[in-house]
């Protein structure tokens, strides 16, 4: 079954690291809306960021507006109450922002995603806002591994970016398309390289918001224990080159390439490969 991606740009942020060299500048930010070509079925991927939390020193954002989702939506025919699948790449912060938009929604996490939330290290809490979620978990349903959502549409589980990643293979009319998130980022050496007084100082001066309180844990234990997956074997991972070899385009979520077609239409292959042989 084939389906059209329109990706909707959320804007863009900047992330300060104060004076210890790991800032990230205008990073563009997209979500993508997948419709079904046969009956216009909608699928979410991701809710982008929300520029009331970007955590670090002297953070901004730019190009936010509180009703790009309304705009994008009703373009195409939809209201944020029709949206009944979101699909969350994962959790972190600029993923999650408008997920109270969307009340009438299944959430689809990969469970290892939520599994990896009760160990989190604590100087990574900074990179989730469980205030964007946390309200929500009803709403969740918890995947392990390799899932169909609908034909033409599956996640493939990655972790690695965190522990339950997750991307999404589509099947457009002109080949596979892998949405793959954050899939190729990795920040394991700037947890280990940003020194421990940093984090001290963060909390101290500027930081305390950004990091959960304790009952956190705890409420995602029990959700976990409510659906039976606290415990479970961790799924296989596809990786970025077998992913590769799977989709005849990668799309990241914060693809600067993404621009022209959030302003022109659906990712289009054609167009793509063209842009290539100019």
């Amino acid at each position: 079954m084939n389906h059209l991606i329109y990706p909707i740009y959320n804007g863009s942020f900047s992330v300060g690291m104060g004076n210890i060299g790991y800032d990230v500048s205008n990073i563009d930010s997209y979500s993508f809306l997948i419709v079904n070509e046969e009956n216009d079925g909608a699928i979410l991927v991701d809710t982008g960021f929300h520029p009331d939390y970007i955590p670090g020193v002297g953070s901004t954002a730019a190009g936010f507006t509180e009703s790009h989702f309304d705009q994008i939506l009703s373009r195409h025919g939809y209201t944020a109450r029709d949206i009944k699948t979101v699909i969350m790449t994962h959790l972190h912060w600029d993923h999650t922002g408008a997920m109270a938009k969307f009340p009438r929604a299944r959430f689809y996490v990969q469970g290892e995603e939520m599994r990896s939330l009760v160990h989190l290290p604590v100087i990574e809490e900074c990179s989730f806002s469980p205030s964007h979620w946390l309200p929500h978990l009803e709403q969740f349903e918890l995947l392990e591994g390799i899932t169909e959502i609908e034909p033409g549409v599956r996640v493939l589980f990655n972790s690695g970016h965190t522990g339950g990643h997750q991307s999404i293979e589509v099947q457009t009319a002109e080949g596979k398309i892998i949405l793959v998130g954050d899939a190729p980022f990795d920040y394991t050496a700037m947890w280990e390289n940003i020194p421990d007084h940093f984090w001290q100082f963060f909390r101290k001066n500027f930081g305390e918001r950004f990091y959960w309180h304790d009952k956190v844990r705890k409420d995602i234990s029990s959700f976990l224990i409510s659906r039976q997956s606290l415990t479970r074997e961790k799924p296989d991972r596809i990786r970025l080159k077998e992913m590769r070899q799977l989709g005849e385009k990668l799309f990241t979520s914060h693809d600067p390439a993404l621009s022209r077609f959030a302003a022109e239409g659906p990712i289009s292959l054609l167009s793509v490969h063209r842009g290539k042989d100019k």
